[in-house]
Formats: structure tokens, C-alpha cells, sequence
């Protein structure tokens, strides 16, 4: 299992974003990441 490390100020550049799109961002990233990991 991998784990996905963001870089510093990530987390509170996310909280300036809506809930909504936030997740489909993190969603995203996690759909990409799954398939080309590198």
C-alpha cells in the first residue's frame, strides 16, 4: 500500500476551496495516482 504525501501548505490552500470541489480534487488525485503512481 502507498501513501500519499502532499507538499507543505497544500492542506491549507484546500481549505480555501469549497467542499464540494475539494473532494473531487482529492478524488482525483487518488484516480490518477492509482493508475500511473510514478
Amino acid at each position: 500500500m502507498f501513501v500519499i504525501e502532499y507538499a507543505n501548505g497544500v492542506a491549507e490552500d484546500l481549505k480555501n476551496i469549497r467542499a464540494y470541489k475539494r473532494t473531487q480534487i482529492l478524488d482525483s488525485i487518488d484516480a490518477q495516482l492509482k493508475h500511473e503512481p510514478t
